[in-house]
């Protein structure tokens, strides 16, 4: 991976991605109203979000892509930098009737207060499941006591954001405490905002994909216009590896999950027998 990042080619189109980028941020403008989807990394907010956007025939932001190589939630969330500056410079994702980016949940009592009649939804997935699809995402293993350096050089910043979560404070070391404290960081961003945002779990989502989309549509202001039966199949992320249980995932790392996220994830309907849905 190291050696990809000094590919001229790719530095070359990554350089005409950004001055396009840029190009298109000047001149769009701001959605007055949009649909918030909100959600830790790997929760299912993807697939959530291309759904709604197919059954509505919105265009869908997956994303903001100046945030990528550049993450500044966390300026904005320890308050060096303010929403309204992030929202210029975020103005070409910010400008799409629906907008899926989940670092944006550390910042959602700020976007809701700024965006005051706008709908929201937030996806909830298991510990477990969530934790896992995480690593599997980067290629690291669950049971280890620090992931390898290579896995780390391999994450773009964005997901060094989501491995290092010392912004939300949280002060653990270990990579599998850090996750899970995220885990549950994200589930009090939506325990504590309720009352703005419809909830939808991953794993209600995966057992009546189109019940689901067609309930969380209607019930955020939309109607379907489109059938999404086609598409409930397809993959919209890079999927997990499949078929293991949590203690093979984790080892003896599990415990630790357990004593973070528990009892909390009770009050989203989970318990510790469930493994959850692959993905």
């Amino acid at each position: 991976m190291m050696q990809v990042l000094h590919n001229p080619r790719l530095a070359t189109y990554r350089m005409l991605k950004r001055l396009e980028v840029s190009v298109r941020t000047a001149v769009s403008r701001v959605h007055p109203n949009p649909l918030f989807i909100f959600g830790n990394q790997k929760s299912g907010t993807s697939a959530i979000a291309a759904l709604i956007g197919a059954s509505t025939d919105l265009e869908v932001l997956v994303d903001l892509p100046r945030e990528v190589m550049a993450p500044t939630v966390p300026e904005v969330h320890a308050g060096r930098r303010t929403l309204d500056w992030f929202i210029r410079r975020n103005r070409l994702g910010f400008s799409h009737p629906v907008i899926k980016e989940p670092a944006l949940t550390f910042l959602a009592g700020m976007i809701l207060e700024h965006w005051r009649d706008s709908p929201s939804i937030f996806v909830m997935r298991h510990p477990y499941e969530n934790i896992r699809s995480i690593l599997d995402r980067l290629r690291i293993s669950g049971d280890l006591s620090v992931p390898p350096a290579e896995s780390l050089d391999e994450a773009n910043p964005a997901w060094m954001t989501v491995l290092d979560n010392r912004w939300l404070g949280v002060e653990s070391e270990h990579y599998i405490e850090q996750l899970a404290w995220r885990w549950v960081l994200a589930a009090r961003v939506y325990l504590d905002l309720r009352d703005r945002m419809v909830l939808a779990r991953y794993e209600d989502f995966e057992r009546d994909k189109v019940g689901v989309i067609k309930d969380l549509v209607r019930q955020v202001g939309f109607e379907p216009l489109s059938s999404i039966e086609h598409l409930v199949d397809h993959q919209f992320q890079p999927a997990g590896v499949r078929g293991r249980t949590p203690a093979e995932v984790f080892g003896g790392n599990l415990a630790l999950i357990d004593d973070i996220c528990w009892p909390l994830a009770g009050e989203f309907g989970y318990d510790r027998s469930e493994t959850g849905a692959p993905g």
